[in-house]
C-alpha cells in the first residue's frame, strides 16, 4: 500500500492498529519523516503490545531520531 491510502486508513479509524502499523512501517521504508513514524508506531505498540514487529520498528524510528528511549 502506499502512503495515502494508509493515511486514509488512519484518519477513518484512528484506532485502528493496521493503520496506524502500516503507515508507521512504510514512512519508515520510503525514509519519511521519522517523528511522524515515531508516533503512529507508538499508538501501534498500545494498541498491541504484543505484536513484536511494531516494537522493532519503533526503535529504527528512535534510533533514526537519536533517541535511546522514551
Amino acid at each position: 500500500m502506499d502512503l495515502d491510502a494508509f493515511r486514509q486508513m488512519v484518519a477513518k479509524y484512528p484506532n485502528g492498529f493496521l493503520g496506524r502499523y502500516g503507515l508507521g512501517n512504510r514512512l519508515l521504508q520510503v525514509g519519511g519523516n521519522l517523528e511522524e513514524a515515531a508516533e503512529h508506531l507508538g499508538v501501534a505498540v498500545k494498541l498491541d503490545p504484543l505484536h513484536v514487529a511494531s516494537h522493532l520498528a519503533l526503535a529504527r524510528a528512535w534510533v533514526g531520531l537519536g533517541k535511546r528511549r522514551e
